[in-house]
């Protein structure tokens, strides 16, 4: 250690730090962080730098920018621009008679009531939703999780505590309570279930906000207010994973013909083509955003839920009229990972192998039955001219088959694609009306959740021995992220 110039300075708290750490840390009472480098380098006393200061100063450029934002362009767009779609929608509320579509606005009134609450306590609740935002308003001062008075599915309210640079002001906490719940409230989508039909009415929901974007801010309109808001926090934080305005109004614009004629709301139509079969598995009375097999899979004997299941029977033939009655002739449905056993494929028929899965495996077990009910939807589906294609994240490790493979590391490609070709070939073997599988090979955002639109589907080449399923365009498949 180079003690040039310390002088005094080494006290024994210092001299403990260098015994202990190396080097030791000295509050020299400065602000400024490049004060303690800018020093005559002509003494040439060796000098450290740690990354930390780099990102330290990142960090703090970047969260200084932001705050700038924040405070004085998004604050003020925001408002205005929720005010609005506030405004109109209660104007369309006061005209609008077809019951179904009046309670839509109600309902977005009271969205839309919730955030200008949360910017500014002292804005007016219209008796019509006095109670839906005033509960909801109760679940975000509570701060745990429940359901939510106005979209009806399990939110988690901890999250709306401001943290960070949020605190620093009553300005700032605000702000993030109403970003947090515009971002973390999200319209959703689900099958049609009579018992639970939350995504024909979240969709219808939705579409009736987007006609409201055409709604003049003084020389602009609300898409261009969005717009700005939108770029801006993409370029900064990253772009959304779910259905923006412009998606629904994509939709609307293809199949509602004009937009500007809100009577004209199709919710059924629209909703089934932005769907796929994973609705029919869900439970309607669960949080939503779940795998289907989550509801289903079971940690104790016989680790599958039957009851749930044999509800699921109901509830997929019930999807299929509904697609049939939309037009469309295809669907995607999970889960090749609970459809296979590993077994082996011998003159086209299945010898079981007990290599992986043990007979008495509970992988092994629970897989069995899901193979024998989705062998009934995919036979039921193949009946009424609907073709199915089964899509899988890869490499699917369970237990098993990770003691199996020894871990997934470059050494043992060739077994674990080797692995996969078998299972492939199992799969077919074992449904043979399926006509295709798409093979998920990595995350990267919406782009995994999109079927081979654009040509043939290219994952058979994993080997030659792998049947060939699917040669053709796929068209209108009822598919959404």
């Amino acid at each position: 250690v180079n003690l040039q110039g310390l002088g005094d300075e080494l006290n024994s708290e210092i001299i403990n730090q260098l015994e202990t750490y190396g080097f030791a840390l000295i509050d020299d009472g400065t602000e400024d962080i490049f004060y303690p480098v800018d020093y005559d380098f002509n003494l040439e006393t060796p000098m450290y730098i740690s990354t930390d200061l780099c990102l330290h100063v990142l960090h703090s450029i970047f969260d200084n920018c932001l705050r700038i934002i924040e405070m004085e362009y998004f604050y003020g767009n925001f408002s205005s621009m929720i005010n609005t779609l506030r405004e109109d929608q209660m104007d369309l509320y006061t005209v609008i008679v077809e019951p179904e579509l009046k309670e839509a606005l109600q309902y977005n009134v009271a969205y839309l009531t919730v955030l200008m609450q949360l910017l500014d306590d002292t804005t007016s609740i219209p008796s019509y939703v006095n109670t839906l935002v005033s509960d909801e308003l109760d679940n975000l001062e509570q701060g745990v999780e429940d359901y939510s008075a106005i979209f009806g599915y399990l939110e988690d309210y901890t999250q709306y505590k401001p943290r960070g640079h949020y605190t620093r002001s009553d300005a700032f906490k605000r702000y993030f309570r109403t970003m947090m719940y515009a971002g973390r409230m999200g319209f959703v989508l689900d099958d049609q279930s009579a018992s639970n039909p939350i995504g024909v009415k979240q969709t219808r929901m939705a579409l009736a906000l987007v006609y409201s974007f055409n709604e003049e801010i003084g020389d602009k309109v609300v898409w261009d207010y969005w717009d700005k808001i939108c770029r801006t926090t993409d370029f900064l934080v990253g772009g959304s994973d779910d259905l923006t305005p412009v998606e629904y109004f994509s939709v609307w614009e293809e199949f509602s013909g004009d937009f500007f004629e809100i009577d004209k709301i199709q919710i059924p139509d629209v909703k089934l083509r932005m769907i796929d079969s994973n609705s029919a598995f869900l439970d309607p009375n669960t949080r939503v955003r779940k795998s289907p097999v989550e509801q289903i899979d079971l940690a104790a004997y016989p680790y599958f839920n039957i009851t749930r299941m044999e509800a699921v029977k109901t509830e997929f033939r019930e999807f299929l009229n509904y697609t049939l009655k939309t037009g469309y002739n295809s669907l995607q449905i999970e889960e090749f990972g609970h459809l296979v056993t590993f077994d082996d494929v011998i003159d086209g028929q299945i010898v079981e192998n007990y290599e992986i899965f043990a007979e008495d495996d509970p992988f092994r077990i629970r897989h069995e039955q899901y193979q024998e009910y989705y062998s009934d939807f995919f036979e039921e589906a193949d009946n009424l001219g609907i073709s199915t294609y089964v899509y899988t994240r890869i490499p699917y490790l369970p237990q098993p088959v990770e003691d199996y493979l020894g871990g997934l590391n470059p050494s043992n490609f060739e077994r674990i694609v080797s692995l996969y070709i078998n299972a492939i070939n199992e799969f077919f073997t074992r449904f043979p009306t399926v006509d295709g599988l798409q093979v998920i090979t990595g995350e990267v955002g919406g782009s995994h959740n999109v079927l081979d639109y654009y040509g043939a589907t290219h994952v058979m080449k994993l080997g030659q021995t792998c049947q060939r399923r699917s040669n053709r365009r796929l068209g209108g498949s009822p598919h959404v992220r």
